[in-house]
């Protein structure tokens, strides 16, 4: 795990300068043992329906094929647009195609834009860029209709929103009252934008 030696995120550069220690050392106690195959059904609790690339690429595990066909008969099996095959836990409950994804603020290195190997599902190659920009920095952002359509950032008492492109005005209503739930948590009083902000049409 990392410890404090590495809270100043995006002073370093590669992972051999990550300072990590075990757990163990750090809690006191021995870990309860775990397995590859309770490690991918933690996983996929979370971020399921996903396919073995992408459990690989969120755990830093790698060959992890044999153990997901090992599973198989204990798994939920998919195939996405393009034909690939997901898997998920059997128990999990996946919401209606149309249910309608709200806006929401997530903060920096938040899984849900790290969690997947083909990460286009909720963010472009371009906002990437943005976010993502180098020294392991991984900026907050906010999401429309489930895709990231901007950052934001706090800066003393002021929570200040960078939208990526226009926002109709109904998704621009709907991220100021979730910017307004999130003042009181992160003790900030105020709201700014950065362009572009004029709004469009609803599409």
């Amino acid at each position: 795990m990392h410890n404090p030696a590495t809270g100043t995120w995006g002073s370093w550069g590669t992972r051999s300068a990550v300072s990590v220690t075990p757990a163990e050392t750090w809690l006191g106690q021995p870990m309860a043992p775990a397995t590859a195959k309770d490690l991918i059904r933690r996983y996929l609790a979370a971020f399921g329906p996903a396919g073995i690339m992408d459990v690989q690429a969120w755990s830093g595990l790698t060959r992890l094929g044999e153990i997901v066909s090992d599973m198989r008969a204990e798994l939920r099996h998919h195939r996405d647009p393009d034909g690939r095959e997901l898997v998920d836990v059997a128990d999990a409950e996946l919401p209606d195609p149309d249910t309608p994804a709200p806006v929401r603020l997530l903060p920096a290195f938040d899984n849900a834009l790290l969690g997947h190997a083909d990460r286009t599902r909720i963010i472009s190659h371009e906002d990437r860029k943005r976010v993502m920009p180098g020294q392991a920095q991984v900026r907050p952002t906010f999401l429309v209709n489930g895709h990231v359509h901007g950052s934001w950032s706090l800066k003393g008492e002021t929570l200040h929103l960078t939208p990526f492109r226009p926002l109709t005005a109904t998704d621009q209503a709907a991220l100021e009252q979730e910017t307004e739930r999130l003042l009181p948590f992160v003790g900030g009083k105020n709201v700014s934008y950065s362009s572009p902000i004029a709004t469009r049409p609803p599409s």
